[in-house]
């Protein structure tokens, strides 16, 4: 099966940004906020009538982290 972008969709904190091959710009500012959380959802469906669901652990490795652990030694 061949990727159809204008079936896919993209959510962000259940803010909708990609739908019929088009970017929603103006739900941006919104899910934006929703991204300086600490527990994060996006949804996306590629339109292919499958499913299936992952959960991914990031963390946060700012400059000023890494800068106060690069000044020592170990």
């Amino acid at each position: 099966m061949r990727f159809d972008v204008q079936q896919a969709t993209v959510h962000v904190g259940g803010i909708l940004l990609f739908e019929h091959g088009l970017p929603h710009d103006d739900a941006a500012p919104r899910a934006e906020e929703h991204l300086k959380g600490t527990e994060i959802t996006i949804d996306v469906s590629l339109g292919s009538g499958g499913h299936a669901e992952a959960t991914i652990w990031t963390c946060d490795l700012s400059a000023e982290y890494v800068r106060i652990n690069g000044e020592y030694r170990t």
